[in-house]
């Protein structure tokens, strides 16, 4: 058999069985078959034939319109009817001769089933176990069951297509309403003549009504928003008028408050009567709608953000004086926000007052000394949870909507169903009264409050006060809570200006007193011990001697005053005037020590390298001071000092072999916090080793510095 088929025949229909089983009843001993042919018109498939062995119908179902294979397949091909009333002797060969044989199957009748249009329905056959030929009146019968076969068959075929059609429409409405559903798009029909309207299941739930309702073009309207009213039936009138479409925005208004936004499109066409029909869609388009007014706040947003940037920037740059950082800022505010003036309050450090630090009036920038505000100092109050502490607590702005009101209303935050108050009962102080007296005296109507902030602590308070009542949108609000940000910004940096003014006055006082310490107080250690020296020549008639010390020591007076004056006027040392670092130090012993009976020294380890002024000047000082203390305090009769340059930093070594001290104790000089300060403010670091009778250590660690270089000394 060459017939191999896998496919699953369609289950046996009762009506052709019915058939079936009718005409064998009539012919006797015959079996009847009814094969149906698929829709491609290739194959033939088992229909009917409940008398034919199950083998038999497996192995022909399915079988190809093949005149090769069998009458069926020979009928089906040449749409005729086909008779072999001996499948033993019948001289045309076909395929399926020994499986009929097999089946004790003789003869076939085999006649095509056509429909209306002349199109292949199947075969009907009828089979015999003896081999016969029909009658001319049985051939009759089967011409008229074949006929009846047809028409039941095409009658099945159109049932079973409507009914796969219907399927389809339902599914495909079920994708169409998801699909609405989905994109938030309704479909509607409306015709105008007899105001029928269709709306399906998503233009109901867009328009908020059930289901059930019967819709009408009323109540399509009485979801429109208030404003937008007449701008729709001046629209639906011109389209209907004009049998032109529809394409256009509005508002609803649905019952709970909420405001959507839908688009609306529809094509007019005329109907069998020539009446106008619209048919079209509404599409939810809110989310589209806050989108783009987001984008809108945003742009507007960085817009000005960025045009008060760049002025403040300019401001920054060309601005020779911090203090004026906030006029800057605050004449921004005003341009930015079209606004009659502007006041910022700063809330000090206890919490308890707001107190004025500055205010934009008539054009004119004031401070608390010259501002004409009759509120320097404004109260902040907590009972009954007022304005004011709602927002320092929460950092939201606040709005005084209209001042004129006979009860001036103002709330915090954008929901004015949770804060609405009025600013009588925010806080009823006379600081209040006076900040509405003085707002009503220069004509503000409308404030808007914004917090500045500090690591998310409410700082202070701006007002920015209007002329006119005015409804703050949020990108307003935004906008001027940035430019808050900013005006915090400057408040810090003035702030920082006089922190530093005051740093740079200390430092400034410390310079000096350690100058003086340097200068004079160290000087005349050196004039003192000279004195003695001369002092102690005299006792012995040592008359040269003497007059040797007190040249020396009118010689350090004199330099000593020299320094004096240059260290007022915050000048280098004369000492490294022409003479490098330890040119420098070695004279500097060589004065101190010149006719003493201390054994001084100075060496030098490395190439000397060139250092900054301010070091070199340091190193001096610091040298001197510890030679000074060697010479009046420790009564050392050694000293050594050791300049050492590596590549890794600059060490310098200072040792004696006095009395010592202990550095751990208190001491009441500035020498030693001189030194420390000095050091310091090179970035290096200071070690003193020392105890009471074994002399003193001190030694200074400095880092490499990429401004020096090798020189010779």
């Amino acid at each position: 058999m060459h017939h191999e088929m896998t496919l699953t025949a369609k289950p046996p229909s009762p009506l052709l069985d019915s058939l079936c089983q009718l005409v064998e009843e009539m012919s006797g001993s015959s079996l009847c078959s009814i094969l149906l042919c698929d829709p491609d018109g290739n194959r033939l498939w088992y229909g009917a034939g409940p008398s034919l062995p199950a083998s038999y119908i497996s192995a022909i179902d399915g079988s190809a319109i093949d005149p090769a294979l069998g009458p069926c397949g020979r009928a089906a091909y040449f749409r005729e009817p086909v008779i072999v009333s001996d499948f033993a002797t019948d001289p045309v060969e076909f395929e399926y001769r020994a499986l009929a044989l097999a089946h004790g199957l003789r003869a076939c009748w085999s006649t095509p089933i056509l429909s209306s249009n002349g199109s292949l329905l199947g075969t009907f056959a009828i089979y015999s176990g003896k081999p016969r030929s029909p009658t001319a009146q049985f051939r009759r019968t089967i011409e008229q069951i074949t006929h009846l076969l047809a028409t039941a068959i095409e009658r099945k075929r159109t049932e079973e297509a409507l009914r796969e059609s219907e399927e389809q429409l339902r599914r495909s409405e079920a994708y169409l309403a998801e699909a609405q559903k989905l994109s938030l798009t309704g479909s509607f029909g409306w015709n105008v003549s007899s105001g029928k309207v269709f709306w399906s299941d998503e233009t109901f739930r867009i328009l908020g009504y059930d289901r059930t309702t019967k819709p009408t073009l009323d109540l399509a309207l009485g979801r429109v928003h208030a404003e937008d009213m007449a701008f729709v039936t001046g629209t639906l009138d011109r389209a209907t008028r004009d049998r032109t479409n529809l394409n256009y925005e509005h508002r609803l208004k649905m019952p709970d408050g909420a405001v959507k936004h839908v688009h609306v499109v529809a094509r007019a066409v005329l109907d069998g009567a020539g009446n106008v029909e619209f048919v079209g869609a509404v599409m939810d388009v809110t989310e589209r709608k806050r989108a783009e007014e987001a984008l809108r706040i945003s742009e507007h947003l960085a817009r000005g953000q960025l045009t008060a940037l760049t002025r403040m920037l300019d401001s920054f740059a060309q601005e020779s004086d911090p203090d004026k950082l906030l006029e800057h800022v605050l004449r921004t505010i005003v341009e930015q926000s079209d606004a009659h003036s502007v006041s910022v309050w700063d809330r000090n450090e206890d919490g308890g007052w707001l107190d004025l630090m500055a205010v934009i009036e008539d054009g004119r920038f004031q401070t608390p000394p010259d501002a004409l505000h009759p509120a320097a100092r404004f109260p902040i109050l907590a009972q009954d949870d007022p304005v004011w502490r709602e927002v320092l607590s929460t950092g939201q702005h606040a709005v005084l909507e209209d001042i004129d009101q006979e009860s001036a209303r103002m709330r915090v935050g954008p929901d004015p169903a949770i804060w609405y108050r009025t600013l009588e009962d925010a806080d009823p102080s006379p600081a209040t009264a006076l900040l509405k007296k003085h707002l009503r005296a220069i004509g503000a109507v409308s404030v808007l409050f914004v917090p500045m902030l500090i690591a998310g602590r409410v700082a202070g308070i701006i007002g920015v006060r209007f002329r006119q009542k005015r409804v703050f949108r949020d990108e307003e609000i935004a906008l001027t809570r940035a430019l808050a940000h900013q005006s915090m910004l400057a408040i810090q940096l003035i702030r920082l200006s006089q922190q530093s003014r005051q740093v740079a006055l200390e430092a400034e006082r410390n310079r000096m007193a350690r100058d003086i310490h340097d200068t004079l107080a160290q000087a005349f250690t050196g004039v003192i011990v000279q004195l003695e020296a001369a002092a102690d020549a005299t006792s012995k008639g040592l008359t040269r001697a003497a007059e040797e010390h007190l040249g020396r020591a009118g010689d350090l007076a004199r330099e000593s005053l020299n320094e004096a004056r240059r260290s007022v006027l915050a000048l280098r040392p004369q000492a490294l005037e022409g003479k490098d670092l330890c040119e420098a130090l070695e004279a500097l012993i060589r004065k101190m020590t010149a006719g003493t009976s201390v054994r001084a020294e100075f060496s030098l380890r490395g190439a000397p390298r060139k250092l900054r002024p301010d070091w070199e000047e340091n190193l001096l000082h610091v040298g001197q001071e510890v030679l000074t203390n060697a010479l009046r305090h420790a009564h050392a009769s050694h000293f050594a000092m050791r300049l050492i340059f590596d590549p890794h930093g600059i060490r310098m070594e200072l040792r004696d072999n006095g009395r010592g001290f202990d550095p751990d104790a208190r001491h009441d000089g500035i020498g030693l916090l001189g030194m420390k300060e000095r050091v310091e403010a090179m970035g290096g670091q200071l070690f003193i080793q020392s105890t009471n009778g074994k002399g003193t250590a001190i030694s200074i660690a400095l880092p490499s510095t990429d401004s020096s270089r090798s020189s010779a000394r």
